[in-house]
């Protein structure tokens, strides 16, 4: 039950995200017409938290009150659950992303396909294969950028619940998607992207060797090169966001951050089966 009550958060946390977009692009207009017809995002994940178990309560209430980088380790070390929690209030934000690189595979794969008579036919579907692998790196991209615009529009969305003013939100809500999006971005050239592989099925974008060497890598990627710096440099711009000191809760965010990319990253990469970084077409589309 705690799990799909913390994937439900996740739900609502994504439509913060789309609801605070609207916000930046509209100088808080959309979020304050929301929030005119009984739109609170912060009460409805609070009213959901109330019915998580009472120990699901507890590993989260010392995780969140650990503080540090160091002892929120420790405290994620004996409080597994709220690791579990994490990463499943996070899978909604990752489906709907895999969805957008999905919808963006396909459409690449389409075209290429219909200069050879569709995806019905050998020679397009050869030809719809190349063309995924050849913009693996454009799907990345498009994955980067999507998480970059989630980060964004939660934050401003927050921002704009707690009575902060667009002037002193907006530029640090977009100052915190763009470091986002440009570390995930440098994490996946380096170590290579699960979840792209996943979602779009341009294996050239996966971790590369064995079972045991692709979790590993991902687990390094997921968390210590891509999570773990994204989680603290968004909880300086959402403390400069909200007024507060900007090293405010920065240490406990990262190691959050860290372990729970970590987990997940080694789950993707667990699901992706061998990459094929050498991965080529079956056939060379002839027309």
């Amino acid at each position: 039950a705690d799990i799909g009550i913390k994937g439900a958060q996740g739900v609502v946390d994504l439509g913060s995200s789309v609801v605070g977009l609207g916000s930046l692009a509209t100088g808080g207009a959309v979020g304050q017409g929301m929030r005119a017809i009984g739109y609170d995002p912060e009460a409805t994940n609070k009213a959901l938290g109330e019915y998580l178990s009472p120990s699901q309560k507890e590993a989260e209430a010392k995780v969140q009150a650990a503080d540090g980088f160091v002892d929120t380790l420790i405290e994620l070390a004996r409080n597994p659950r709220a690791v579990s929690g994490g990463i499943a209030q996070s899978i909604p934000g990752v489906f709907a992303l895999g969805g957008v690189q999905a919808m963006a595979a396909e459409m690449i794969a389409t075209k290429a396909a219909s200069k050879f008579g569709g995806l019905a036919t050998e020679a397009g579907a050869a030809a719809a294969k190349e063309a995924v692998e050849n913009a693996a790196g454009r799907l990345m991209w498009v994955g980067a950028a999507g998480e970059g615009l989630q980060t964004a529009g939660q934050q401003a969305d927050q921002a704009q619940g707690a009575g902060r003013e667009y002037s002193q939100y907006a530029l640090p809500a977009l100052a915190a998607g763009a470091g986002t999006a440009l570390i995930g971005r440098a994490a996946g050239k380096l170590m290579g992207d699960a979840e792209t592989s996943l979602f779009t099925g341009a294996k050239s974008a996966g971790v590369s060797g064995n079972l045991p060497t692709r979790v590993g890598k991902s687990i390094f990627s997921e968390g210590f090169l891509e999570e773990m710096p994204q989680s603290a440099q968004e909880q300086i711009w959402q403390n400069i966001g909200m007024g507060k000191p900007w090293d405010e809760g920065v240490g406990n965010q990262a190691a959050t951050g860290l372990v729970t990319g970590a987990a997940l990253g080694g789950s993707m990469a667990a699901l992706q089966g061998n990459k094929a970084a050498e991965a080529k077409p079956d056939a060379t589309p002839k027309p």
